[in-house]
């Protein structure tokens, strides 16, 4: 997650302290930081909280969705079975 680490370091807060502040271990702030983890949304709502929604909840949810395009050759196979 790009903006709770850009957070993290134009505040000079390490992860140790945000997690103590967020109720939640240093090594969780890290996965989350690391996109390996996505936070429990009690924990997105804290974190939202805690950085005066700098970090808001739909950031976690646009960082993490994916647009999927369908195949030109899919979208004809299915023109053909109609």
């Amino acid at each position: 997650m790009f903006k709770l680490k850009s957070y993290l370091l134009k505040n000079n807060i390490t992860y140790a302290e945000f997690a103590v502040s967020v109720g939640v271990t240093q090594t969780s702030i890290a996965r989350y930081v690391s996109n390996k983890r996505f936070p429990h949304p009690k924990i997105i709502k804290k974190i939202a909280k805690i950085t005066n929604n700098y970090v808001s909840p739909s950031d976690w949810y646009q960082e993490n969705c994916t647009t999927v395009m369908p195949k030109k050759r899919n979208i004809l196979f299915l023109f053909i079975l109609r």
